[in-house]
């Protein structure tokens, strides 16, 4: 029987206990860019807590915040597609985490 949706031929079979039968994304998130996207804004995050302090632009510190959430949610993407492409609780974090970043660059 075939499953509808995308299921990889490289990853194992989506058997576990937080995976989801297919691949959420509908296709393997790219790698490369999940770590341009984490050196960026790892870098961005150490510019702007360098600027706020010598500066003491204090109403800065929003975008500190997002900075540092867009880092974690990239690195949830680079998880998701290098370790486990199925896995639900990766792509909720990842997608929830680059989704809610623009809220600080924005207040």
């Amino acid at each position: 029987m075939v499953r509808p949706g995308y299921v990889s031929q490289t990853f194992h079979d989506p058997n576990g206990p937080n995976d989801a039968e297919i691949i959420i994304y509908g296709y393997i998130p790219s790698l490369a860019l999940a770590v341009i996207a984490v050196v960026t804004f790892a870098l961005s995050t150490l510019s702007h807590i360098g600027q706020v302090a010598r500066y003491k632009t204090w109403f800065f510190i929003l975008f500190i915040v997002g900075c540092a959430i867009e880092v974690v949610g990239y690195v949830f993407r680079s998880l998701s597609s290098r370790i486990d492409p199925y896995s639900v609780p990766y792509f909720v974090v990842q997608y929830f985490f680059i989704v809610v970043a623009p809220v600080f660059f924005s207040a």
